[in-house]
């Protein structure tokens, strides 16, 4: 699951100013706290304002990139961790968005077999193959 509210601060260090942007994603249906650190390149004295821009354009192409959804498969992600977050995905998007009903009963069926049955072996997405749903 993607939050859009993602959030930052500046923090110096080295004599330089660091952006961290921060957002939130599920995995295995826990919500897990993400978060990046950017070095701005900008020395601490007499650039917070330019630091603070940085740090806006950070946080707009964050929410634009999670809003955006997935564009690769991680390749350390379960196929489980997968449908869950493309459940929430769903959820969350614009331009295709479901019924709160749709919702609920794609979240029952994903949580009472999809789940199960492929946290069995922990297969990754990347090890998917059509011979796994004949068994």
């Amino acid at each position: 699951m993607i939050n859009s509210n993602v959030q930052g601060c500046l923090s110096g260090k080295n004599g330089r100013w660091y952006a961290r942007v921060f957002w939130y994603e599920i995995h295995n249906g826990k919500k897990r706290r993400k978060e990046k650190w950017i070095a701005t390149g900008l020395p601490l004295q007499n650039n917070k304002r330019n630091a603070e821009r940085i740090l806006k354009q950070l946080i707009r192409d964050k929410e634009e990139e999670l809003q955006a959804g997935p564009t690769t498969v991680n390749r350390r992600m379960t196929v489980s961790e997968y449908m869950l977050f493309w459940l929430e995905y769903r959820k969350t998007d614009k331009l295709h968005p479901i019924r709160e009903d749709t919702y609920e009963g794609y979240e029952r069926k994903i949580k009472r077999h999809i789940v199960p049955y492929f946290d069995r072996d922990g297969l990754f997405l990347t090890e998917l193959t059509a011979e796994h749903g004949m068994h």
